[in-house]
């Protein structure tokens, strides 16, 4: 009888493995894949990838690109009609349901619209450069030209929904899809196939674990942590603050040499001379994430590994090559060195990643503008094994419940409010309480054309006290509070837990 029941069971497990193949059940349709036409490199990973994860093979849409220079830029025009008209084509014909919300590019897709000129005298104000995946994200949505990172907040920054359901809320916002790019280094390729070994690998290994071992995060940062920087401490200190209530571990400038196993992920302060005397991991276990908050071009690989390429290969592959070696199966970074209210913020990426999400929802929630230089590198679909939302009602681990706390995503434990506005000091450099975090690009005068960042500024320099500028609440203002006010640039204050709409 127990060998019928069985038996009946094998057998329906496999008519609807059958039923699932023939009806097209269990399809990722959420995704489209962009590869570049004639260019095998480009088709193998995208064809291999669909076939990896279940995508349809006409979810893969051949792009049609000439060559694209040594920069692996192109410009704003080439942009608008090689690759965002074919998209928007493809999504009115074939996608008219609106399934799509995450889109693959690959290797041979170009990584940026346009340069920044360094001389540039007002940069980032006048730098008209864009990550081409950063701009698909708001594709047909975003303000082009000067003035990107002032015009193009992103919506879905520390929202705490999924994205699916951000996008019923909000099907006018100006992030339209989740972007994720699938490169490495092109060589070596496969005997019988075009696509490099490192990248076939990643997408090969598993996308969840159970080993149950609580994940362990590396912080590699310029200084420890008792003489950072306030901005610095403002990205570093609440990795351990939002990861340990949830089991996780932290290990902030201490050796990998001293852990019972490699870490799961490193976050990574983008300054040559600090990185390449650090201490890196030779190798990263599961997920195997690496959030690195400088430039690409300006990060070094740190001590080589044994798989490493040559010294004298692109600095952009080899950058990406060397954490493949290291089983990164994620890279969050930004192309250019960002301003400070462009960097990634790993702590809500982390948290994120805590709570459930995909590796690219994860990105996506902890980057603070849209259009800027930053690009994921990896497995989108990548998620934590056995991770869950966690249900504390405290989402910045302050000790304060959500629905009064008056900084939401920031820890305060003081509530220090010095303007009555319910919206705490330590997120609210909205001096002129207009609605929006601003700067006048160093003009003082008239006084109604002054930025919050210029007031903080002058009273930093000249006084008197303003214990509305005083962000840190330490009794003065100085630099440490302009460097805070800097990371809320041209967004809105808060959120505090007495205004803000918390969706489930």
């Amino acid at each position: 009888m127990r060998h019928s029941a069985h038996l009946a069971k094998a057998l329906f497990a496999a008519l609807w493995f059958l039923l699932t193949i023939g009806c097209g059940i269990g399809e990722r349709a959420d995704l489209l894949i962009l590869v570049r036409a004639n260019d095998p490199i480009s088709v193998a990973i995208g064809r291999y990838y669909a076939s990896a994860r279940r995508v349809p093979a006409h979810r893969i849409l051949e792009l049609e690109l000439s060559a694209i220079g040594e920069r692996n830029e192109i410009d704003t025009a080439t942009f608008a009609s090689k690759i965002a008209a074919p998209i928007e084509s493809y999504l009115a014909t074939q996608d008219p349901e609106g399934e799509i919300s995450i889109l693959v590019t690959t290797s041979g897709i170009p990584l940026r619209i346009g340069h920044c000129e360094e001389s540039q005298p007002q940069y980032p104000r006048d730098c008209q450069s864009a990550a081409v995946d950063a701009a698909l994200a708001g594709l047909g949505r975003l303000s082009p030209g000067p003035g990107l990172l002032a015009e193009n907040a992103n919506p879905y920054f520390g929202d705490p929904r999924s994205f699916d359901r951000f996008r019923r809320d909000q099907p006018e916002a100006r992030l339209r899809f989740l972007v994720a790019r699938i490169t490495g280094p092109s060589m070596p390729q496969e005997a019988q196939s075009s696509l490099p070994v490192a990248l076939r690998r990643l997408i090969d290994r598993p996308n969840a674990t159970s080993s149950g071992a609580a994940p362990l995060w590396q912080i590699v940062a310029n200084a420890p942590s008792a003489s950072r920087a306030a901005a610095s401490a403002a990205l570093f200190d609440p990795i351990g603050e939002r990861l340990r209530p949830r089991g996780h571990r932290v290990c902030d400038a201490c050796p990998t040499s001293t852990e019972a196993s490699p870490p799961a992920g490193i976050v990574v302060q983008g300054h040559p001379e600090s990185v390449a005397t650090a201490t890196l991991p030779e190798r990263l276990a599961f997920p195997g994430l690496v959030i690195a908050l400088g430039g690409m071009e300006d990060l070094p690989a740190g001590e080589a590994a044994a798989s490493d390429p040559p010294a004298d290969e692109d600095p952009f592959e080899r950058f990406l090559a060397s954490w493949l070696a290291r089983g990164a199966r994620v890279i969050s970074t930004h192309l250019g060195d960002p301003s400070l209210s462009g960097v990634t913020r790993p702590a809500n990426q982390l948290q994120a990643w805590a709570e459930g999400r995909t590796a690219i929802e994860a990105h996506f929630n902890s980057v603070p503008h849209l259009g800027w230089l930053n690009v994921f590198i990896g497995d989108p679909l990548l998620v934590l094994a056995e991770s869950s939302r966690a249900e504390s009602g405290d989402l910045d681990a302050d000790g304060i419940p959500d629905e009064r706390d008056n900084c939401l995503t920031v820890s305060n434990p003081a509530q220090r409010d010095s303007n009555h506005d319910r919206i705490g000091n330590r997120c609210d450099p909205d001096v002129d309480n207009d609605g929006r975090v601003d700067t006048s690009w160093g003009q003082i005068y008239p006084l109604d054309a002054r930025g919050d960042l210029e007031a903080i500024a002058l009273t930093a320099r000249n006084g008197p006290y303003n214990p509305d500028h005083d962000l840190d609440g330490d009794g003065q203002v100085n630099e440490n509070d302009l460097a805070l006010a800097q990371l809320w640039l041209f967004r809105s204050p808060g959120p505090s837990g007495y205004t803000a709409a918390i969706h489930d």
